[in-house]
């Protein structure tokens, strides 16, 4: 006998009479989203934001397409409005306040100092791309996401997915040839979530 796991689909239905099942989505996923969230903001708001992002998804559950088995790409877009509301109030405030400083720099590490360097030159040819090649793009680099998931939360064709990450890849190498030697080939994935 084969034992199955209940989809998320299924668990996101079941919560809309019984809310207290909504925590097994938050069990199976917490980890992945503090993750991606890590990757956007610093250390010691990731736990908040992360919770944010759950509170949210738990607000909006009714709302879910539950033909979609896998609630991650969900989530994680959740997680981009999430963080992108919390990175324009921090801007907002360092504006107002004009002292914080968000980037710390630390002296006895090369490593850092090098990804800093190479975050530098990434982000100036990132803000030199078309938003939706930007967006893409980040979907897939930092967060993670397939070209599968991406058309998905974009509401595009997979086509368009690779063609907006190939022409993003390729503006970054161009605009930054100190990044070509270090640059991985391009993983393919289409990949069903």
């Amino acid at each position: 006998m084969r034992f199955q796991i209940e989809s998320d689909s299924r668990v996101i239905q079941d919560s809309w009479s019984d809310p207290t099942r909504f925590g097994l989505i938050f069990d199976r996923h917490v980890d992945r989203i503090f993750r991606l969230v890590t990757m956007r903001v610093p250390r010691q708001d990731a736990a908040d934001i992360t919770a944010d992002v759950f509170e949210r998804a738990f607000r909006s559950r009714h709302r879910y397409d539950i033909t979609y088995r896998d609630a991650t790409p969900w989530l994680k877009g959740i997680a981009r409005n999430v963080i992108g509301d919390y990175l324009r109030a921090k801007r907002r405030n360092r504006i107002l306040s004009l002292a914080q400083t968000h980037t710390e720099f630390e002296t006895d590490s090369v490593d850092r100092i090098c990804a800093s360097d190479a975050a530098a030159m990434i982000s100036g040819a990132l803000s030199l791309l078309a938003s939706a090649e930007r967006e893409t793009f980040l979907l897939y680099a930092l967060d993670g996401l397939t070209y599968t998931e991406i058309s998905r939360l974009l509401g595009v064709a997979p086509g368009t997915v690779a063609s907006r990450i190939s022409r993003a890849r390729a503006h970054i190498l161009n605009a930054e040839p100190d990044l070509r030697r270090h640059a991985p080939e391009p993983r393919i994935s289409t990949g069903k979530s």
